[in-house]
């Protein structure tokens, strides 16, 4: 009679008991394992980021379960690298995200500006008629307003 008690019935249902997490094992990103910032010339390839030599002179930096966020200069590419493994000159790293970037198109040059008189403090200012803003104050003369503003419309 104690072996058919001990017998449970087809039907019941195994409840599986999960403990909460334990302290030691919740901390910030920055805090357990910080990830890597990392930028890339232009025409490298995603398949070189994951050759381990690729990594041979920061490797010793790296550790297991850290990130790596690669950037390209041109701005065209951002992947996430997870690192498996790491030893003195190599590292075993997983792609884990990539994202092609599309380019933008720089908008047009909208702004009008005014040089104008605005009074003993202010002197001659250039103003942006489009939001109002001051580009800057305190010139003595409109030509001087003037050259400014010239050399400036000239970075853009």
């Amino acid at each position: 009679m104690a072996e058919a008690a001990k017998k449970l019935p087809v039907d019941a249902e195994v409840v599986r008991i999960v403990p909460p997490l334990a302290q030691n094992r919740w901390n910030l990103k920055e805090h357990a394992n910080p990830g890597h910032w990392v930028c890339v010339p232009a025409d490298t390839e995603v398949a070189d980021l994951l050759e381990p030599g690729f990594w041979a002179n920061h490797a010793q930096r790296m550790r297991p379960n850290s990130t790596l966020e690669v950037h390209w200069d041109d701005s065209s590419r951002f992947i996430l690298l997870y690192v498996v493994s790491a030893g003195r000159n190599w590292a075993d790293v997983d792609l884990m995200f990539e994202h092609k970037i599309k380019s933008h198109a720089r908008p047009s040059q909208t702004h009008r500006y005014e040089a104008k008189y605005n009074g003993p403090v202010d002197l001659w200012r250039i103003t942006n008629l489009s939001n109002g803003s001051v580009l800057k104050a305190g010139f003595a003369t409109e030509e001087d307003a003037r050259k400014f503003l010239a050399e400036h419309l000239k970075k853009f």
